[in-house]
């Protein structure tokens, strides 16, 4: 599975690699990881419709910067399970384990992408 979209990723930086490279940078930074950290926090302890609709508000934004980043899997697993979480309803354990899969190997895919870059 390719995580990172690089032909879409350059064509959303204007083609400019030092600008794709410095967004996965910034991806990879600590604004990003305080996203994911919410939500982590938020799936682990929702237990109200609303918890777990504000868990997907998270997961929209998530879903927004990979999809700005061209991180296409990262991208439609955020989506997936922005809609269910925007139920109302408890996410489904198989569909969190998916998501926490696609975003290590997304970060992995980053380490790769920037070391290989430098």
């Amino acid at each position: 599975m390719e995580y990172i979209n690089e032909k879409t990723g350059l064509q959303r930086a204007m083609g400019m690699k030092k600008l794709f490279i410095k967004f996965l940078n910034m991806f990879a930074g600590e604004n990003s990881q305080k996203q994911f950290a919410d939500l982590e926090a938020g799936v682990a302890s929702a237990k109200t419709p609303e918890e777990w609709v504000n868990c997907g508000n998270i997961a929209h934004a998530i879903k927004g910067i990979a999809g700005n980043l061209s991180l296409d899997p990262l991208f439609e697993i955020s989506q997936t399970i922005m809609v269910e979480m925007r139920t109302g309803e408890p996410l489904k354990s198989e569909l969190w384990a998916q998501y926490q899969d696609v975003l290590a190997n997304t970060r992995t895919a980053i380490t790769n992408y920037l070391a290989a870059n430098a």
